[in-house]
């Protein structure tokens, strides 16, 4: 009846949204403490988050190590070999494109993903000198993956919660203890808060977006095969084509 959208892409839709929840006192504790610990102020830290065990990340039907991608957010996938370098050229360039927003570099980037192995990786291991000393082989190329992101996490500042209860993903991950889905929750509001954002497939972090309000926001990938999950952030987050 040619109506105009108030709601989706407004503050309306985050406001509607916190009026019917808020987040479990439990789950408030751990959002407080993580902000506290790593000086994430709402509207002065920024997201970048990674979803490299979404099916449409790789090519159709792809399988590391004799498992496919199609069950990764079931039962999870080994992080080593072709996996972890591929997941860990999509954190680089999830790091890249939100540090190319305005503002960005001057504040924390918090790095969250639903592979706990890889928030590990880039957040603690790389910064991490014995890490590092421990394993020389990894980072002797200077132009090797492993060896640039590392200087790219040390160059801003990336920061993430500890991982000892990873992300599970609610719907393939049924039947588990309600504090086991706590984490999910956790990142869900701490990237409410953010200031600007950097998203690949599915709707995890583009709801939190959309949910803040923000329009500092930008795309790191798109699916390889079939159309993206949220087809209505394609128009309001732009592909970053550094």
């Amino acid at each position: 009846i040619g109506e105009t959208d108030m709601i989706h892409h407004t503050p309306t839709f985050g406001h509607i949204f916190h009026t019917f929840f808020k987040p479990h006192p439990n789950i408030q504790k751990q959002i407080d403490s993580v902000s506290n610990k790593l000086g994430l102020d709402p509207g002065e830290y920024s997201v970048a988050h990674c979803r490299v065990r979404h099916p449409k990340a790789y090519p159709m039907g792809e399988s590391f190590n004799g498992q496919f991608i199609a069950n990764a957010d079931k039962t999870g996938l080994p992080f080593t070999d072709r996996f972890l370098e591929l997941s860990v050229g999509i954190a680089s360039r999830s790091i890249q494109c939100v540090s190319s927003l305005s503002d960005v570099a001057k504040y924390p980037i918090y790095f969250m993903s639903d592979s706990s192995d890889l928030v590990q990786y880039i957040a603690h291991n790389l910064t991490d000198s014995n890490f590092v000393t421990a394993h020389p082989e990894w980072f002797q190329d200077q132009n090797g993956i492993n060896a640039t992101t590392r200087k790219l996490v040390t160059t801003y500042n990336v920061v993430a919660r500890e991982q000892s209860i990873p992300n599970a993903h609610i719907d393939k991950n049924k039947g588990r203890k309600a504090h086991e889905y706590y984490a999910a929750f956790v990142d869900l509001y701490l990237g409410i808060n953010a200031k600007c954002f950097s998203f690949d497939i599915g709707y995890y972090a583009a709801f939190a977006a959309k949910i803040s309000g923000t329009n500092c926001k930008i795309r790191h990938h798109k699916a390889v095969w079939g159309e993206d999950d949220v087809t209505e952030m394609k128009a309001s987050a732009p592909l970053c084509h550094l």
